[in-house]
């Protein structure tokens, strides 16, 4: 996959990855930003500035009229997310002709970043739906417990420990102002990237990225985001009564930060494919296939630029809740002490390139990967170089790294169920 690095004038990085075969071209802009940047009493401005991008423009007013324009133009679709460290803005459309479509889809998204209009009465609006987003988020018990109450165990008060969405005492009072200020710290040309995949004229696309976005500031973002030190020595415990007919378990910890000098978070990767990541792992196979005590069974890593977590989550009845987590640490226990085989490794590895290389037949997919991952890293993505630091990756270096994240002082357990749970007993069995 050739990938094409350019950069503007103003220091906006552009990213091309031309690929003949596809029917569409697909945009993303990404910039530095993210629920990580925020502050207290703004908790959410991330999120509901994303929104506001899509409410009108002077161009197009309304968000109707941005959706009708994309999506009556032969099916093309557009969205938008907020991660810790990016907000990612991106569109699809069907090749009409080449020039049309490049210059339709960096009209589109240059319009939504640069020209958002920020009516009061629509910001008001749009604070509604956000807190309604929010609410469902709370409601649901696997999106409360991994989104908003594992988060918070991690990182208590720090940006990190804040549910991306907001908070609900937050968002009410963001002010028009506030965004304004958000986006002119931020939304500047060294802090984003724009990346496009498809069929493509380069040097078409090239000239509209310039003409449409050569207006974002050249100057460097005023905004850093915390830093984040470790200070866990202990193990902690989130237990929050609800009567749900199933509990819900998030049991992890804390690990290695994304792309630090040794390959440390590939193995944390590799260990989450074995221990949970597909219908074949240790924890899947202990809990769901062998026993039947529970229909969602996984486990999740993630990392950021200065930490990361790996967290294993089950949702039990709540008779089976002290067994189940004694299982999980059963696990950890095991994978520390006695790691992987040659054969489950090699297992693991597969699993993940093979993933990826399915993720290389989604032009969409690509552009928002390469994007994401260049404000992540300030890296152009290099599929095989990515592929690599898994294969490096032996099973000492597994058991290694199990040894070393594994311990009791690590232990996170999140909790979300009846009343009949104990947190004394649950604390109790939170050893390793």
């Amino acid at each position: 996959m050739k990938i094409i690095q350019k950069q503007l004038d103003n220091g906006l990085t552009v990213l091309l990855i031309p690929i003949d075969w596809v029917h569409t071209i697909n945009e993303c802009f990404a910039v530095g930003a993210g629920s990580r940047y925020e502050i207290k009493g703004t908790y959410g401005i991330s999120h509901l500035l994303e929104h506001m991008a899509f409410e009108g423009t002077k161009k197009r007013p309304s968000a109707r009229d941005f959706a009708a324009e994309i999506e009556n133009r032969g099916g093309g679709n557009f969205n938008a997310a907020t991660d810790s460290g990016s907000i990612s803005y991106w569109c699809q459309l069907p090749i009409m002709s080449l020039t049309f479509s490049s210059r339709l889809i960096n009209d589109i998204i240059s319009d939504e970043i640069l020209n958002s209009t920020m009516e009061k009465s629509v910001l008001e609006k749009e604070k509604g739906v956000i807190v309604q987003e929010l609410y469902r988020k709370i409601d649901d018990p696997r999106d409360f417990t991994q989104g908003i109450l594992w988060p918070r165990l991690l990182y208590g008060d720090h940006p990190l420990g804040q549910s991306g969405c907001g908070a609900k005492e937050d968002i009410p009072n963001i002010s028009r102002k506030d965004i304004l200020s958000y986006v002119k710290d931020l939304y500047v040309a060294p802090n984003s990237v724009v990346s496009l995949s498809g069929k493509m004229d380069v040097q078409r696309v090239l000239n509209d990225v310039d003409t449409c976005f050569g207006g974002l500031s050249p100057r460097l973002p005023k905004r850093k985001k915390p830093p984040y030190e470790e200070r866990q020595n202990s193990p902690k415990l989130s237990l929050e009564t609800r009567e749900t007919s199933q509990t819900s378990i998030a049991l992890g910890v804390k690990t290695h930060p994304i792309f630090c000098d040794s390959p440390d978070w590939a193995a944390v990767r590799l260990l989450d494919n074995v221990l949970g990541g597909k219908t074949s792992s240790r924890l899947y196979h202990e809990i769901r296939t062998k026993r039947g005590w529970a229909y969602e069974v996984e486990t999740e890593s993630s990392f950021y630029s200065d930490s990361g977590y790996f967290m294993a989550y089950a949702a039990v009845d709540k008779s089976k809740v002290l067994e189940s987590i004694r299982i999980i640490l059963k696990e950890f226990q095991k994978i520390a002490s006695q790691g992987v085989s040659e054969k489950e490794l090699k297992g693991a590895k597969a699993n993940i390139a093979g993933g990826q290389k399915i993720l290389l037949d989604d032009p969409l997919a690509i552009a928002k990967g390469v994007a994401e991952e260049f404000i992540t890293s300030r890296e152009v993505i290099d599929f095989e170089k990515r592929l690599n630091e898994f294969r490096i990756i032996t099973p000492q270096d597994v058991k290694r790294v199990a040894e070393e994240i594994f311990t009791s002082e690590r232990l996170n357990l999140a909790v979300l169920g009846p009343a009949q749970l104990e947190a004394d007993k649950l604390y109790d069995i939170l050893r390793i």
